[in-house]
């Protein structure tokens, strides 16, 4: 008895040192803004100014916009992620400063990559310095106005085939469509046949292996939420638990895949003008693409690396523009004078080219483009952008603040960045702000005609980020949502449906923007004059 006692008090005060030692940690920062006289929300322990997200109570979105409100009226503000000080631009002009002319400064995005542990989180869009440059530099090439030319044919297969679905489903199952999954059936099936030459045939068959890999990815439980937030949130905290971001069978599919359409075409010695060519030519050459050494021996690609970049493209490219047409077919819904008017563009043009969609006819629907903008305005498939500060930055004062009692700001000097630090642009906040975007939860496309554009700033819009580390595969999204709305718009009016009315709920789950039970919406023949 008293060996158990003597035990159990031993376990009770080692839980008691432990669980201080774990408040220090987290909290060691939090006076970090206040010190430095830099606008600043009072964190709570555990989770600092993020535990909304990381408890799930609210969406991606709804935190941060409810965040960059707090700090209404300033440049800047700081906030804690975890225990990792963070600081959040609210003001364009320091926007522009940090993605584009001090680059050199904020070229990463701060994300910790284990290639052994996780090699699929080595990709693109979270490798950091030369491995990035290199690698977006090469890969550019694949994204050029010629190339999307190039594969617009398959695109345009898979529009007509997503049409067709939708009459299909209508005969089968009446007028009321869940248009979420069945976008992702639409854009699994492109990304399969322009990125890997693979007939996914999802449109057909919703549980083809491929769909099913990508609801794997993106429809997840509480507690992969929690493990996505902490990777990307709080990298340091995620690298100190050893967050694995990307499941095992996700992973095993996608190298065993990879792997196989490698051998497959060296053996068969067969070539396509696609994503995963320019990947394998990369690989022979050992990172050159004109043969030789590479500069530098770590640049060599292995096949691990290869099967990470295919993933970034595969998740990208689906879940991206699935998530923008779902979300612009729900605002047409709403809007039946706005999907009109879309409609005698997509048919005008059409028209032109003997009732063809086309390549260059995409080009000249500009409406649909400014319908799209207004989507990814309200809607950003990337709701907050992150950069690392890679070398100490100083933000002149006198540049940005205009001290006042009011505002917070009259202690607060000349801002130092330090190396390491985390800096947030959150895109959403300033996307729904009323300074940039008058009543901006109307769903207003002539906010971009060039007049309008011209007269706000730039970088208070970026669906795609800016500067070098824009979103490469930009050009290929656009192609194929205008692709899949023009075949839409072209034979069907949609209409909302009950089961979709009222303001959206989004999930807490979902880093981008996702309704919980769907968008549900109606499709009904659209009777054309003679």
């Amino acid at each position: 008895m008293i060996i158990g006692l003597a035990t159990l008090l031993w376990l009770s005060i080692s839980a008691a040192i432990l669980f201080i030692l774990f408040y220090i940690i987290c909290t060691w920062n939090y006076g970090y803004w206040k010190k430095r006289g830099v606008p600043s929300v009072e964190p709570s322990f555990p989770w600092g100014n993020i535990g909304s997200l990381m408890t799930q109570k609210k969406s991606t979105m709804d935190m941060f916009i409810d965040l960059y409100k707090r700090f209404e009226g300033l440049p800047f503000g700081g906030y804690i992620s975890v225990w990792e000080p963070t600081f959040l631009v609210r003001d364009p002009g320091l926007v522009k400063q940090i993605m584009v002319k001090d680059f050199s400064h904020f070229h990463d995005r701060g994300v910790i990559v284990d290639e052994k542990y996780d090699p699929l989180s080595a990709h693109l869009f979270n490798l950091s310095g030369k491995r990035w440059h290199f690698l977006r530099t090469k890969l550019s090439p694949t994204f050029t106005s010629g190339k999307m030319q190039y594969m617009f044919p398959l695109v345009k297969k898979c529009a007509e085939d997503f049409r067709e679905a939708i009459a299909d489903q209508i005969k089968k199952n009446g007028n009321e469509i869940e248009m979420k999954d069945m976008n992702a059936r639409y854009t699994t099936d492109v990304i399969g046949t322009t990125a890997f030459g693979v007939e996914v045939g999802s449109l057909a068959k919703p549980d083809a292996e491929m769909r099913v890999i990508g609801r794997k990815i993106f429809e997840l439980s509480p507690w992969q939420a929690f493990k996505n937030f902490l990777f990307f949130l709080s990298p340091k905290a995620g690298s100190k638990l050893n967050i694995k971001i990307t499941d095992s069978f996700v992973e095993k599919y996608f190298i065993k895949l990879v792997s196989e359409t490698i051998e497959y075409r060296q053996t068969n010695n067969i070539r396509r003008n696609d994503f995963l060519q320019l990947l394998m030519n990369l690989k022979s050459s050992n990172g050159n693409e004109n043969g030789g050494k590479p500069d530098n021996a770590d640049k060599e690609l292995d096949v691990n690396q290869l099967c990470a970049q295919a993933f970034v493209f595969f998740i990208a490219g689906f879940e991206t523009s699935a998530t923008t047409m779902t979300f612009c077919l729900f605002e047409l819904a709403r809007n039946p004078e706005i999907q009109e008017k879309l409609a005698e563009e997509v048919d005008r043009i059409m028209e032109k080219h003997n009732g063809e969609l086309t390549y260059e006819s995409l080009a000249e629907m500009q409406y649909m483009d400014r319908v799209i903008a207004e989507t990814l305005r309200i809607y950003p498939a990337v709701p907050v952008l992150f950069r690392e500060c890679t070398k100490q930055y100083v933000i002149k004062r006198d540049e940005y603040l205009h001290s006042s009692p009011k505002n917070g700001t009259e202690n607060c000097e000349d801002i130092v960045i330090e190396e390491g630090m985390k800096v947030l642009i959150p895109i959403v906040g300033m996307h729904m702000d009323p300074n940039y975007f008058p009543d901006p939860e109307k769903f207003d496309p002539d906010r971009f005609t060039e007049e309008v554009k011209s007269q706000r700033p730039h970088f208070a819009y970026l669906p795609f980020g800016e500067g070098p580390r824009i979103c490469i595969g930009m050009r290929f999204g656009n192609m194929q949502a205008k692709s899949g709305l023009a075949a839409l718009l072209s034979h069907f009016v949609i209409k909302p449906s009950k089961k979709s009315v009222g303001p959206l709920v989004l999930d807490p789950k979902s880093f981008v923007p996702a309704v919980k039970e769907g968008i549900y919406l109606e499709f009904y023949p659209r009777k054309k004059e003679n």
